[in-house]
C-alpha cells in the first residue's frame, strides 16, 4: 500500500495544570486564545500549483478539508481562505482562523486518524495526508473542564433537608442566599465550546459539539444528515412550509435500492423517485401514483408519458396493454416535429411526423409538412408561400400533386340529380389577372399508353339526361375552355392562331414527331366526329393548310384502300366516282349523279344563238373568259333547233367565235351550243401522278392500325389495373344521341 503523505505541522509546548501538552503553534491576532487556554489553530504550508502542474503565484481560493479516512466519506471539518502565495507558490496558512473559535475541539478527542485534503479552486481535490500526532495536543485542552464544561457548571446534588430543593450557594451581602434550583438556567463557560451549537453527550461522562446549532429561538440547523426514525413534520399548523436552499435526498448516491431515494406524498401511491441502480430509466426522476409509474424524465432531458424510455424530447405512450398509440415531440435537430406513431406494425402501424423545420428530414426548407417516418417521405407539404403539395416537397402550385400512381387526383361527388342539387368533384380557379395561371393542372409522368393527367367520369343513370366528365368554360374573349397539348412547347401555328376564342383547342405541340396528331377521335358503331353548327355566315367545319405544299383534306378507308384528297391547290381527288346526290319521287328515294371525268382540267359553258342569212357570232361570257384559257384552242359543238344542212364554228378568238350553216347556206334557223375550254393553269396537266399523296395517307392509315393496343381499355372504369380505390357504380347506359338528330 502507498505510504501516506505527512503534514507538515509547526508545534509547540504548553504546561497547564501540571500536564505537557503538544499544542497548535499560532501567532497573536485577533483569534488567539484566553489566557491558559489550548490554542485551536493549526499551521500548515504547502505549494500553490494548477492542474497542469504550474506553480500559482496570486491570491488563489484554498479549501481545507479534514476527513476520518484517507480515501472517500463525507468531510468532519472543511473550510476556505484567500491563500496568498509568494513567487515560488509557497504560502502558510492557519487552520481554523476564519471563525472565533478556531478547530473544533471535538475533531481529535476519539483518537482515531485524520486525514487533511487541500482543494484548490475550480481544480479537483488533491491526495489527502495523514495529520501527525502533535494535532492531538488539542486533547489537552480537556485538562482545564471537567468532560468539556467548566467546574461552575457542576454543583453538588442537594442535601435532602434541603428547603425547597434548592442548592446550597453563596451568600448575597444582603445575607440572601443566590439558591440554583434543578429548573433553573444558567450560563456554562467553557473554552470548548461553539457559539450556538447544542451540546451532544459523545459518551456517558463527555459533553462536545453536534452538527446541531440554534439561532435564537426560532430556527435550528443540521451540518450533516438529519434522520428520524418516525414522522419527520414541520410546523404543526394549518398552511404551507417552505424549505429554503436546496434540499438533497440522498445526493451523495449512497443508497443504491431499485426506485430510491424518493420523495412520498399521503398514502395512495404518490411519489417521485430516482432509479439509480436499476436499467429502467437509470439516473432519470419517475412520477407515481397509485403506486405505478406515470411519467418519466431521463438523465438525457426526455419527456415520457407511459412509458419509462422515451426516445424524443416529449414522448406520449398507450397506457393500457392493447394501446399501440404514441405522440411524441421530435426536436432534437434543426427540425420541430410531433410524431404520431402506431408501435403495431405488424397491423400496418406507421410513424407520421407533423413537422416544420429546415429540411433536416427531407421535408424541404421552411415547410410544413406531414411526414411518413416508416417510408421516410413526405406526404403532404405547405410551402412557405402557402402552395400545397402532395408527393412533391417543393410545390410550384396553389396545388401541386406528383404521383407515381395511374391517378395523380381522383374525385367524386355525391351530387343527387332528381334534387337538382349539384356539386363539383374538383373545382379549380384562378384569379389572377395576369401571367401565367392554372385553375387545374394534371400531369402524368406515365409512359404507359393509359397514364392520364386529367381523368372526368359522368355517370349519370338517366338514359334522358346527360353528363360531362370534363367541362372546361372560358369567358375571355380569345380564351380557351379546354386545350389539349403534345410537348411542353405549343406549335408555332397554334402561336399565330392563338387570338381566337374557342371552346376546345387541341395543339400537336411544337416538339412533335414526325408523325402526330393534335385531335384523334375513335369510334365502332357511331360517328368519331360530329360538328352541328347554327351560324348563318361560318362554315360547320373549316380545314385550313397554311403551306403551299401542305394538303387541306384527306379521307381514306383503310379496309378497301380508297381515298380522297384536297391538295393544296384545293384540287379533290378521289380514287373513287365524284358524284351528286338528288331527291326522286317527291323526296322519298335519292338518288346519285355522276359528274364527268377527263383527264385534263376542262370548264365548259352552254349558251344559245341564231343564224341570220347562215351566220351567227357568239360572244363569249365575260366571267367564263377569266376562268379559262381562250389563248389557245377550245371547243363549240353547235346543235340546231330546226332543219338546215348543218352547222360549223369558224373564226375562233379570245373573246368569240363564229356559227355558219354547212354547204353556203342561208337560213335563220336557231341554235344551242356548249363550249369547253382548258382551265387556266392547268392547260398542260393531264391525267396528274397522285400516286406520292395516295401512299402517304395509306402510309398514315397503316401506322395507326400499326400502333393498335392489346384491348385493355382506357377507361380507368373497364381497366382493372386502373380502377380507384373507390368508384362510383357503373351501369349500361342507353344509347345517347346529339338533339340535333333525334
Amino acid at each position: 500500500m502507498k505510504r501516506p503523505r505527512l503534514a507538515v505541522i509547526a508545534v509547540s509546548l504548553v504546561l497547564f495544570c501540571g500536564f505537557t501538552a503538544l499544542a497548535f503553534a499560532q501567532t497573536t491576532s485577533a483569534s488567539t486564545s484566553p489566557s491558559g487556554a489550548v490554542p485551536t489553530l493549526i499551521n500548515y504550508s504547502g505549494v500553490l500549483k494548477d492542474s497542469t502542474g504550474k506553480t500559482l503565484t496570486s491570491v488563489t481560493g484554498v479549501t481545507f478539508l479534514i476527513y476520518t479516512d484517507e480515501q472517500g466519506g463525507s468531510p468532519l471539518w472543511l473550510e476556505t481562505q484567500n491563500v496568498t502565495p509568494d513567487r515560488s507558490g509557497h504560502y502558510t496558512v492557519q487552520l481554523g482562523s476564519t471563525t472565533a473559535t478556531g478547530l473544533p475541539t471535538d475533531l481529535f478527542q476519539n483518537g482515531e486518524a485524520r486525514w487533511l485534503a487541500v482543494q484548490v479552486a475550480d481544480q479537483a481535490e488533491q491526495p489527502r495526508i495523514m495529520l501527525l500526532s502533535v494535532p492531538y495536543a488539542m486533547k489537552a485542552g480537556d485538562a482545564q473542564t471537567i468532560g468539556g464544561l467548566p467546574p461552575s457548571a457542576f454543583v453538588l446534588a442537594p442535601s435532602p433537608g434541603s428547603n425547597n430543593g434548592e442548592l446550597a450557594g453563596t451568600s448575597t451581602p444582603g445575607g440572601s442566599n443566590n439558591a440554583i434550583t434543578r429548573n433553573g438556567t444558567s450560563d456554562v463557560t467553557t473554552a470548548g465550546g461553539t457559539v450556538n451549537a447544542i451540546p451532544l453527550f459523545s459518551t456517558s461522562t463527555n459533553i462536545q459539539n453536534s452538527i446541531l446549532s440554534q439561532n435564537g429561538t426560532s430556527a435550528v440547523s443540521a451540518a450533516g444528515n438529519l434522520s428520524a426514525t418516525g414522522e419527520l413534520a414541520a410546523g404543526g399548523a394549518a398552511g404551507g412550509h417552505t424549505a429554503k436552499g436546496t434540499v438533497e435526498v440522498d445526493a451523495g448516491n449512497t443508497n443504491n435500492g431499485s426506485y430510491l431515494p424518493g420523495l412520498s406524498f399521503g398514502g395512495g401511491g404518490e411519489s417521485i423517485a430516482s432509479n439509480r441502480a436499476g436499467t429502467a430509466n437509470k439516473d432519470g426522476i419517475d412520477f407515481y401514483t397509485k403506486d405505478a409509474r406515470r411519467m418519466s424524465i431521463t438523465n438525457g432531458g426526455d419527456v415520457g408519458i407511459a412509458t419509462a424510455t422515451p426516445s424524443h424530447l416529449l414522448e406520449v405512450d398507450g397506457t393500457t396493454s392493447t394501446t399501440t398509440a404514441q405522440i411524441a415531440m421530435v426536436s432534437p435537430g434543426t427540425d420541430a416535429a410531433i410524431s404520431l406513431k402506431n408501435t403495431n406494425t405488424a397491423n400496418g402501424g406507421r410513424e407520421y411526423w407533423i413537422d416544420s423545420g429546415s429540411g433536416a428530414a427531407g421535408i424541404g426548407s421552411g415547410n410544413f409538412a406531414v411526414w411518413d417516418d416508416t417510408a421516410l417521405a413526405a406526404r403532404f407539404v405547405i410551402g412557405p408561400t402557402g402552395n400545397v403539395g402532395i408527393g412533391t416537397t417543393s410545390p410550384g402550385a396553389p396545388l401541386d400533386v406528383v404521383s407515381s400512381s395511374p391517378f395523380g387526383i381522383y374525385a367524386s361527388d355525391s351530387a343527387n340529380p332528381a334534387t337538382g342539387s349539384s356539386a363539383a368533384a374538383i373545382y379549380g380557379e384562378a384569379t389572377a389577372t395576369s401571367g401565367a395561371a392554372w385553375g387545374v393542372e394534371g400531369v402524368t409522368a406515365s409512359g404507359d399508353e393509359n397514364g392520364y393527367g386529367v381523368y372526368g367520369l359522368a355517370n349519370n343513370t338517366d338514359p334522358l339526361k346527360g353528363g360531362i366528365g370534363v367541362y372546361g368554360q372560358s369567358y375571355a374573349y380569345i380564351g380557351t375552355g379546354v386545350f389539349g397539348q403534345y410537348g411542353t412547347s405549343q406549335s408555332e401555328t397554334g402561336l399565330i392562331y392563338i387570338g381566337y376564342p374557342m371552346g376546345m383547342w387541341a395543339d400537336s405541340g411544337k416538339a412533335t414527331p414526325t408523325f402526330g396528331f393534335a385531335l384523334v377521335a375513335t369510334a365502332d358503331d357511331t360517328t368519331a366526329g360530329f360538328f352541328v353548327n347554327n351560324a348563318s355566315d361560318a362554315p360547320t367545319l373549316s380545314v385550313e393548310a397554311d403551306n403551299s405544299t401542305g394538303t387541306l383534306f384527306t379521307a381514306s378507308n383503310f379496309a378497301n384502300s380508297e381515298s380522297c384528297t384536297i391538295d393544296q391547290n384545293a384540287n379533290l381527288t378521289c380514287s373513287g366516282s365524284v358524284s351528286g346526290v338528288v331527291p326522286v319521287d317527291g323526296g322519298s328515294r335519292q338518288l346519285a349523279v355522276s359528274a364527268i371525268a377527263s383527264p385534263k382540267n376542262w370548264f365548259e359553258d352552254f349558251g344559245s344563238g341564231q343564224l341570220v342569212n347562215g351566220l351567227a357570232v357568239i360572244t363569249l361570257d365575260s366571267d367564263f373568259i377569266q376562268t379559262v384559257n381562250t389563248e389557245i384552242d377550245y371547243k363549240v359543238f353547235p346543235v340546231p333547233n330546226g332543219d338546215c344542212k348543218g352547222l360549223y364554228v369558224t373564226h375562233k378568238t379570245a373573246t368569240s367565235f363564229e356559227v355558219r350553216e354547212l354547204g353556203g347556206g342561208m337560213s335563220n334557223v336557231a341554235f344551242d351550243y356548249r363550249i369547253t375550254a382548258l382551265r387556266k393553269r392547268y392547260e398542260n396537266v393531264r391525267f396528274a401522278d397522285h400516286t406520292a399523296e395516295t401512299q402517304k395517307q395509306r402510309e398514315t392509315a397503316e401506322r395507326m392500325h400499326a400502333r393498335k393496343g392489346n384491348g385493355q381499355s382506357h377507361d380507368p372504369q373497364h381497366n382493372p389495373l386502373l380502377m380507384p380505390s373507390v368508384s362510383p357504380a357503373i351501369r349500361p347506359q342507353a344509347e345517347l344521341q346529339p338533339a340535333a338528330v333525334r
